[in-house]
């Protein structure tokens, strides 16, 4: 036992006799190391960490807790070990701790290696460390903590109990890593268990687009179980976790439930889920313990893993399930709040405020002088209304700016609206006719995007729509032209002052953005590239039409453009004659 867990528990002595000499309350904090498996942000660990904090927080003990965060979720944790021994030996050469926290596998792997390097005869208490047996310890002393294991058979059933009338259950593992092996292995006995009275479809090892395409196979009474990971990686990191989880829920045609909390954040319907929070209190409450003098062998570890029914309110809400038929106690993410709810301190105020008032009308009746008191005191209380109201109005005003703006913008690619397009393309007829300018107009719409929607999700679709948005506001360089969203994957531009043959430069230009955007579309039926069609109307000086004929005469284009082959363009001049190219 160092010198410093002594210091620590002659104090817990001296605090529990009410005396403590100012030599021993200047004593230095204890120091805790938590190990960290994964990045900061990353739920499930920033829950332990935070259930950790909460227990010493409490205690009152005076804690200095530094984090190490290994990053194994996102990057190749083999290729970083190297450099966070490194880490480690400068930081903790001169540096030691009181005792030992580590959070998932990885972590505790790592000082499973180098313990007896960086850190001998430390206590050391884990947590999260998937389904623990004995053996992983080997000839490790002084520690103890709490193991991960799912309950899947019970998770499953909580699961059936929602939906009576399933048949096919599908799974989503992976043996990347040595907890995602763990797990699959652990749930395998269980899925033979249930195969007697369920088809049992594993998506093990596979593709966002493979799970797809298996999923899109299955019958209407199917369930879907995240219990592991696509293959699918970013260059230069893997996905996290909550990322994997958001690829599968994308192309689910099914309700997803899952294990893990972290799973809530990419969209899963719920489950009985393990909590982070749990795992890191009882693993802080096992460290004060042997901090307070008791010996890791003699706490045993914590086999049974806390659960709580936890359900994502929006996803309830997509496949119509009533929260009448959740388990008792569930709770319930992202639920509306109730008028009662919300406006309650309103109401209770407004309540007592006319009490009040009552009670100084009947003492105004019975007292001249209270009379003038309370009229006093409701004069100033008036005073600070008009105060309170100037405030809230001046509040109300800055907002409707705010909301003014975001009314007119389209929230997904940040261009103009349909709204702000009526609007502006109206006022600029009228001053079209006024001067009798040239006006020219143009609708372009993304050639087979639905199908590009199906293949690579909507995640996708929504990245593919931004990057179009972008080169369409590259393409129009004037302060007057006007680039629009006009709704799904169609947009518009407006272009005051133009004729027909700046026009086609224009529509040109756009075909060339298209192309050198490189957008991969295996949809489509006419290239392996994105592609667009454009429809395009020059209204000439001389000739007067209104902003919907204006619109009509470029849809005609465009559907002109579609109909001949598309990734082409198709115009007209009004009254004149139509070009296609």
């Amino acid at each position: 036992m160092c010198w410093r867990r002594v210091l620590l528990i002659t104090l817990s002595v001296i605090l529990s006799t009410g005396v403590l000499p100012a030599s021993v309350a200047s004593a230095a904090p204890v120091r805790v190391l938590y190990i960290n498996s994964y990045h900061p942000g990353y739920e499930w660990s920033d829950a332990i960490q935070a259930g950790v904090q909460e227990v010493f927080s409490r205690s009152g003990l005076e804690t200095e807790l530094t984090i190490e965060y290994l990053d194994a979720g996102r990057f190749d944790f083999v290729r970083l070990q190297a450099a966070q021994v490194r880490l480690i030996s400068a930081k903790y050469r001169d540096y030691q701790p009181d005792i030992i926290l580590t959070s998932d596998n990885y972590a505790f792997n790592f000082i499973k290696e180098y313990r007896e390097v960086f850190f001998p005869d430390i206590p050391l208490v884990f947590s999260g460390y998937n389904n623990f047996t004995p053996d992983v310890l080997g000839d490790m002393q002084n520690v103890t903590g709490v193991n991960e294991e799912i309950d899947y058979l019970d998770g499953i059933n909580m699961a059936l109990s929602v939906h009576p009338d399933t048949q096919v259950l599908a799974f989503v593992f992976s043996t990347d890593d040595v907890s995602n092996r763990r797990n699959y292995e652990t749930a395998r006995p269980v899925l033979s268990a249930l195969s007697a009275s369920y088809e049992i479809v594993e998506l093990l090892d596979m593709s966002q687009v493979d799970i797809a395409q298996r999923l899109t196979s299955m019958s209407a009474n199917s369930l879907v179980f995240l219990a592991g990971q696509t293959v699918d990686r970013l260059s230069g990191r893997n996905y996290s976790r909550v990322e994997h989880g958001q690829r599968i829920v994308d192309v689910s045609p099914f309700p997803v439930y899952s294990f893990w909390p972290f799973h809530l954040k990419s969209g899963a319907l719920g489950g009985r889920l393990i909590t982070g929070e749990e795992q890191g209190r009882a693993m802080a409450q096992m460290a004060l313990r042997i901090l307070n003098g008791e010996a890791p062998a003699d706490i045993p570890v914590m086999m049974d893993s806390p659960t709580q029914d936890i359900f994502n309110y929006s996803q309830l809400a997509r496949f119509r399930i009533s929260p009448d038929r959740l388990p008792a106690g569930a709770m319930i993410q992202g639920m509306p709040e109730t008028l009662w709810a919300r406006y309650s301190m309103w109401l209770v105020s407004g309540f007592v405020f006319v009490v009040i008032q009552s009670m100084l009308i009947i003492m105004l009746f019975r007292n001249v002088g209270a009379r003038k008191k309370a009229i006093a005191a409701l004069s100033h209380e008036q005073s600070q209304l008009e105060h309170r109201v100037s405030e809230r109005t001046e509040a109300l005003q800055k907002a409707n700016l705010r909301l003014k703006k975001i009314s007119m913008e389209d929230g997904l690619t940040g261009l103009a609206n349909r709204r702000y397009l009526d609007q502006a393309l109206g006022k600029e007829v009228i001053r079209r006719d006024r001067h009798a300018a040239e006006l020219t107009v143009m609708l372009i719409d993304i050639d087979y995007f639905k199908q590009f929607n199906d293949i690579y999700g909507h995640l996708e679709g929504d990245a593919c729509l931004q990057e179009v948005a972008l080169a369409l506001q590259e393409t129009c360089i004037r302060d007057s032209d006007i680039v629009a969203r006009f709704g799904g994957e169609e947009f518009v531009i407006v272009l005051p002052n133009t004729g027909c043959s700046g026009g086609a430069k224009v529509a040109e230009k756009v075909m060339r953005q298209m192309v050198s955007l490189n957008i991969s579309h295996t949809g489509s039926d006419i290239s392996d590239r994105l592609t667009v069609s454009v429809g395009m109307v020059t209204v000439p000086m001389g000739i007067s039409l209104t902003q919907h004929a204006i619109i009509e005469l470029a849809d005609e284009q465009l559907y002109l453009a579609k109909g001949t082959g598309r990734n082409r363009i198709c115009a007209c001049t009004a009254g004149g004659h139509q070009v296609t190219a």
